[in-house]
């Protein structure tokens, strides 16, 4: 055939010299791919929301949001952007494109040129309002990430030589009716007038389009090809390859059939009476609907959410399941109760799962999963699997997954100012997401949290909250945060209870109280002889016990102390924290659950010394617990660990077969208690009024009194004097930094008019060096530094303090299984002389180059000590205690 002009624009180039792929075709291979992603990703209840939102039919919609799709990239038809491409110059101008020659000039990208000229097209073309054109046009822009703002389309930002001349508008035009030809959409669009359905819109479509781009540029399915068909005969191929496309990464498996199981079927055991009563209140709710479950631990919070998701996922046809988890240790754990329950409960389906978490890649059942990601045609049919597709596995696109479970910052990334923040978001639109142990978060936290539920309702998102303890005012937040509104009226009940909340009702439902387990509470003092004598007193028979520290260096103090004592056999005294390298704090989790976990092998006599890490979500059992002081709700978290397993009850040593927590007292100082470096952990307020709500009682029946007790730390202080005034103050002034750190990283509300013009700072994901100004962070941590433990063992470096594994070459570039296992061995340091130490310190020049490590540095030990010279600081590590931080004259 005699090619077109507009047929020799290309929009990507392969790496053979001359090898590209036409803009014509690849605008096909995105709009093919947008009709299998309308069927496959979108819910009929998001399908019918957006075809309401652009006044048209389903069908239309359909039509029209892929042919959108198609044109997101027709400022690639720019003089600009086409020069990127040296090679194919000399034949643009023989076909008649002109080039402006003047040197010096950056280009403007090409998704600003395809804001500008899709905004007048729509109009003149569609006869789009104006406000609505503009606004379609700058979402269809930012397919790169960060939606296109007013000055990026305005002189001098886009000038005539970002657009060219006649030639390139010619080819714009005609790249467009091929499109129209092929798709026939219905020649009107339109928006919604409320706020808050046209931002949901415009948001579901932002990730949409680039989901489309992203599978659309695999070059594995829509091959470079020269410009040798017509469109429309190659528009065929391209329907054929997006659907090949989304059978074979995972997108076509699982999907809601309308059918539910009973309980007892899904999870071999009959509901409890409490877990009967949720499941019934539940159903009072239309999805997109919000669940707060309030319930003491281990009653089986976790069955009752899957089964009320299972129950919407089926009854409304929702697009699959997110849980979020406080950590990733509490995550890993939840991964394999969820693979477990979704092969019981799907076993003739091909489901997707995810784990995801920063670590996700190491965990082994993961791993696993994604061996099992075979292509369709070589599975069978009859037999269902549980699997990892590999596509979703970067973390962007991991929510895309319809299964996933991971921890929570994950979710709270979709509402931070990072690239394809609206690409998260689409993933959880339509889901069921499950919270756990939301009282974990702190103030930051909350604001990023509270904007998220926000969200999740404008989506079609459901989400269910699982909690021990919840104040009040908080749970009102939860419920105005996700109606969109700013007061509600709450009706008030015992505890445990169930909030139900949808757009036509918002209800408190009292649920039946499991049996009441008071237990001890008893005094020590907090040196780490005292909690050496308790347990020498306590264990006396035997018995297994946890010693849970507010700080790792407390963790290795007291675990230092009882292996000293050789108060029990060392292979039964473990150390558990974050601050061990992955590749021996993994074993360290296993070993935990192993011995604790209700299918675990219990001794006769062990100790846990652990931080936070075993406080949440993690189900394991103990006789006994001594814990730091600590706020009064983290004191409930983690008094649920004692006697939680009742199969344990009948070997439990005599003395421990009353529920007994123990707390180490904070030193008093007139009367007043001080609690050194903790206070730099939790509030002093908090913990002055915990101590204060605590310090006088013998016996907490957890049931009965939770609510009062939260509510007496947590609610309104009234007359405040002396040092508790000073603590109220401070967390007041800390807590209004916080609120404005989080604010101004967050995303627009979706009541914001302004959405598309606000600001987006393109946060840094994975760079922990740079100044907080900068990082996506979920959590206000102290800026932080990631190490990579390494050991000199003789002249060579190694992997391990006794030179196992490979050694390691610090000036070449790592491959394959090397960088994954150095990413095993790596730390992260927040200790703020440490991090000064390394901050102007650059990775190896191998390391630079790749994008796993280029933000790791290399820590060198020898004989277990790394002396950071200068500062008075070392680093000694060894497989017991994990990484210490001490001074040289410690």
């Amino acid at each position: 055939m005699s090619i077109p002009n507009h047929y020799q624009l290309w929009a990507k180039t392969g790496e053979i010299e001359g090898e590209f792929h036409p803009l014509v075709y690849h605008m096909l291979d995105v709009a093919s791919v947008a009709l299998y992603l309308w069927d496959a990703a979108l819910t009929g209840a998001l399908q019918k929301e957006l075809a309401q939102g652009f006044a048209l039919s389903q069908t239309e919609c359909r039509i029209t949001l892929a042919f959108l799709a198609g044109l997101h990239d027709i400022g690639k038809a720019s003089p600009g952007f086409q020069k990127k491409y040296p090679a194919g110059i000399p034949e643009l101008k023989r076909a008649g494109f002109g080039f402006d020659e003047r040197p010096g000039r950056t280009p403007a990208p090409h998704g600003a040129v395809s804001a500008w000229w899709l905004e007048g097209y729509l109009k003149s073309e569609f006869g789009v309002t104006p406000e609505s054109a503009k606004n379609i046009a700058r979402v269809l822009g930012g397919h790169h990430g960060i939606w296109v703002s007013a000055s990026q389309v305005l002189t001098p930002a886009l000038g005539r030589s970002d657009k060219g001349g006649e030639s390139w508008e010619a080819a714009r035009q005609n790249l467009t009716r091929e499109l129209e030809a092929i798709l026939s959409p219905p020649r009107r669009i339109s928006l919604p007038d409320e706020i808050e359905r046209k931002n949901s819109l415009l948001t579901l479509v932002s990730g949409l389009v680039s989901v489309a781009d992203w599978i659309g540029s695999m070059s594995n399915f829509f091959p470079y090809r020269r410009n040798d068909i017509p469109a429309s005969q190659y528009a065929e191929m391209a329907l054929r390859q997006a659907e090949q496309a989304l059978h074979e990464l995972g997108w076509m498996g699982w999907t809601p059939k309308g059918e539910t199981i009973r309980f007892d079927t899904a999870f071999n055991f009959s509901p409890r009476p409490l877990q009967k009563a949720a499941i019934a209140g539940s159903q009072k709710a239309q999805p997109p609907a919000m669940l707060i479950l309030e319930a003491p631990t281990g009653i089986g919070k976790t069955e009752a959410a899957l089964y009320m998701a299972d129950i919407w996922l089926q009854g409304w046809g929702g697009r699959g399941l997110y849980i979020a988890m406080p950590t990733q240790a509490t995550s890993n754990q939840m991964f394999s109760r969820v693979v477990r329950y979704l092969r019981q409960r799907y076993p003739s389906e091909l489901v997707n799962v995810h784990l995801i978490n920063g670590q996700a890649r190491f965990n082994r059942e993961m791993q696993a999963l994604e061996m099992q990601s075979i292509a369709d045609d070589e599975r069978d049919k009859s037999q269902g699997q549980v699997a990892a597709m590999g596509w979703f596995l970067p973390r962007k696109r991991s929510l895309l997954a319809p299964f996933g479970v991971g921890t929570v910052d994950q979710s709270l990334m979709s509402v931070l100012q990072t690239r394809h923040f609206f690409v998260r978001l689409f993933g959880l639109g339509g889901k069921v997401v499950v919270f756990d142990e939301v009282h974990a978060y702190d103030t930051y936290m909350s604001v990023l949290f509270f904007r998220l539920l926000a969200w999740l309702r404008v989506i079609g998102a459901s989400v269910i909250i699982l909690t021990a303890t919840l104040p009040a005012t908080t749970r009102k937040q939860m419920v105005c945060a996700y109606l969109g509104v700013k007061d509600i009226e709450l009706e008030e009940a015992d505890f445990p209870r169930l909030t139900v909340v949808d757009k036509t009702i918002v209800e408190t439902i009292p649920l039946p109280a499991p049996e009441e387990k008071p237990f001890r509470l008893e005094w020590i003092g907090n040196q780490a002889e005292n909690i050496l004598g308790c347990l020498k007193e306590k264990l006396g028979e035997g018995g297994c016990a946890a010693v849970i520290c507010n700080r790792v260096d407390r963790a290795q103090e007291i675990y230092q102390a009882i292996r000293d004592a050789q108060l029990l056999d060392p292979q039964n005294l473990l150390l558990f924290h974050a601050r061990f390298p992955f590749a021996w704090r993994e074993a360290i989790e296993k070993r935990v659950l192993e011995m604790f976990s209700p299918q675990g092998e219990r001794p006769q006599k062990a100790v846990v010394v652990a931080t936070q890490v075993i406080e949440q979500s993690l189900d394991l059992d103990f006789d006994l617990i001594i814990s730091d002081m600590a706020p009064a709700d983290l004191i409930l978290q983690r008094a649920g660990r004692l006697h939680r397993h009742r199969q344990n009850d009948a070997l439990r040593p005599r003395p421990l077969r009353e529920l007994s927590l123990v707390i180490a007292s904070p030193t008093l100082e007139a009367g007043f208690p001080t609690f050194g470096a903790d206070a730099f952990i939790y509030e002093k307020y908090i913990l002055t009024k915990s101590w204060m709500c605590l310090k006088s009682r013998k016996e907490i029946r957890p049931i009965t009194e939770t609510r009062n007790i939260i509510e007496e730390v947590y609610g309104e202080p009234g007359a405040l004097e002396g040092g508790l005034k000073e603590a109220w103050d401070k967390m007041v002034r800390d807590r209004e930094r916080e609120i404005n750190l989080a604010r101004n990283k967050l995303v627009g509300s979706p009541l914001d008019e302004r959405l598309l013009e606000s600001m987006n700072l393109g946060l840094e994901e994975d760079n922990p060096a740079i100044h907080q100004a900068f990082q996506a962070m979920t959590r206000l941590v102290e800026p932080g530094v990631e190490i990579i433990c390494l050991h000199r063992v003789g002249e060579e470096i190694y992997l391990e303090p006794d030179g196992g594994g490979e050694a390691i070459r610090l000036e070449q570039a790592p491959k394959g299984e090397t960088i994954e296992e150095l990413l095993k061995r790596s730390v992260s340091i927040h200790h703020r002389g440490i991090v000064e130490y390394f901050r102007d310190r650059e990775a190896p020049k191998g390391w630079k180059r790749l994008a796993a490590l280029k933000h790791h540095l290399p820590v060198v030990f020898s004989d277990g000590v790394y002396r950071c010279e200068g500062t008075g600081y070392l680093l000694k590590i060894n497989r017991e205690s994990g990484v210490h931080i001490l001074k040289e004259a410690e």
